[in-house]
């Protein structure tokens, strides 16, 4: 479950770059090291991110040699007619 750890310091970047915006995906660099299944690594994201401005989001990793954990990119989405402020 150190995923969960880790989807939670992801999420904290993604929320402070997005100021606001609705996230469709996130570009997140993960080192081979840290030995992190893709599938549950979305599942937790999903899970921590759940009700926030990434709620939607789904993650897309690269893995790369070492303990790395980088956001890399984020992809918005347009925000639903709810979702605007008049």
């Amino acid at each position: 479950m150190h995923e969960l750890g880790m989807c939670q310091g992801v999420l904290a970047a993604v929320e402070r770059r997005a100021q606001g915006r609705p996230v469709a995906r996130v570009g997140v660099q993960v080192g081979t090291q840290l030995g992190v299944a893709p599938e549950a690594f979305q599942q937790n994201f999903e899970l921590v991110a759940a009700g926030g401005v990434a709620a939607e989001a789904t993650t897309h990793l690269t893995m790369v040699g070492g303990d790395e954990l980088l956001l890399e990119w984020i992809e918005y989405r347009e925000p639903l007619p709810a979702e605007t402020k008049a």
